[in-house]
């Protein structure tokens, strides 16, 4: 099996080794969703209503789960200050 050249120096990895790793990858990001402009509005409504610092990608995690109509379970506390009235939400204890 031919090897994969890398910039770095030699490598072990077969061009299989490569076609799986992109196979896992392909199945991975099929499941993806994508931001519409209705969730990423949604996301900034988010923010503005949740009285702690919410990042970006967490509002458009919850903006997402609240358009399709999910609950969004969590461990993040810093989902909790969102308004119930925007999410639904369940925390499970912290490991």
């Amino acid at each position: 099996m031919d090897k994969v050249p890398s910039p770095l120096g030699p490598s072990n990895r077969t061009i299989r080794d490569l076609v799986r790793t992109l196979r896992e990858l392909r199945e991975l990001l099929s499941d993806c969703l994508p931001v519409t402009l209705a969730i990423a509005q949604l996301a900034f409504k988010i923010q503005e209503a949740t009285p702690t610092r919410l990042p970006n990608s967490d509002a458009l995690i919850a903006a997402t789960a609240s358009i399709k109509g999910a609950t969004l379970i969590h461990r993040g506390p810093h989902f909790l200050p969102i308004p119930s009235s925007m999410l639904s939400q369940a925390a499970l204890p912290e490991k």
